[in-house]
């Protein structure tokens, strides 16, 4: 009989028991969901926009300020966790001498970022998971 082995302890979490199969594909199957890892060199900001559904950040490394469309400024640095509910306006800024990286949870496979600034395409883009067809 094969154990019963969780995700994280095939995906090497765990020394024992050995990891038994692959890990899974990175995204497979994710329907609700995207994850977006990313940077902001320093002095440079990640542009105002606005979100069609929920985002949750998490900064990895580097200092910033988060900008809201009501005025409020937040500092974030690395363990920083933020949600900005739909439709909130928001903008991030790296004040620290090095690279700042985050990761971007939101709560659809498919969503479209409008930014104040114009953009390729012109204003949006649409973001998803790799692995969901649109």
């Amino acid at each position: 009989m094969i154990p019963r082995i969780s995700n994280a302890e095939r995906c090497g979490a765990r020394p024992t028991p050995p990891c038994i199969g692959p890990p899974p594909s990175p995204g497979h199957g994710a329907t609700a969901s995207s994850t977006i890892v990313y940077e902001i060199e320093p002095g440079k900001r990640l542009g105002w926009h606005t979100d069609a559904t929920e985002e949750t950040q998490y900064i990895i490394a580097g200092q910033g300020k988060l900008y809201l469309e009501d005025g409020s400024t937040w500092p974030v640095g690395p363990g920083s966790v933020f949600v900005l509910p739909t439709p909130m306006r928001h903008d991030l800024e790296n004040t620290g001498k090095e690279t700042l990286r985050a990761v971007a949870f939101f709560a659809a496979a498919m969503f479209t970022q409008d930014f104040d600034q114009v953009m390729l395409p012109p204003k949006s883009h649409i973001l998803g998971t790799r692995n969901r067809e649109a």
